[in-house]
């Protein structure tokens, strides 16, 4: 949304089709600080996505982890 949410868009693209909504928990999303704002998330299945572009196409760039429940992003 970037109305106070009087709209939502679909934000997914990439994103695993199958109940991913599952695997995600609250902590385990974050952004960092850059313009367009990068997002982060973390899944209980061990993959971390990333987008670049504010949400509209997503990438798997880690798989194979623990389960996550918590992400956080830093710039260096």
């Amino acid at each position: 949304t970037r109305n106070g949410g009087k709209t939502w868009q679909r934000q997914d693209t990439g994103l695993p089709e199958g109940q991913a909504w599952w695997t995600v928990k609250r902590q385990a999303m974050t952004n960092d600080a850059r313009d367009p704002v990068g997002l982060y998330l973390g899944t209980t299945s061990g993959e971390l996505w990333m987008s670049s572009n504010e949400g509209s196409r997503w990438n798997c760039i880690a798989r194979h982890l623990p389960e996550i429940y918590a992400v956080e992003a830093a710039l260096v």
